[in-house]
């Protein structure tokens, strides 16, 4: 298995990149639990 070395500034490069995909997943997420929660609400005030 062959070492990469990667230099400070690709370094840099894929941390901003990975935490960009992490606050994606964050924003999906939270739409997800309001979604539910909303709907959860909506129902319970149907009864």
């Amino acid at each position: 298995m062959d070492v990469v070395k990667l230099t400070p500034e690709q370094t840099a490069a894929l941390y901003k990149q990975r935490r960009g995909r992490n606050l994606a997943m964050l924003v999906v997420l939270v739409g997800m639990v309001v979604m539910f929660f909303a709907l959860t609400i909506v129902k319970l005030s149907q009864q």
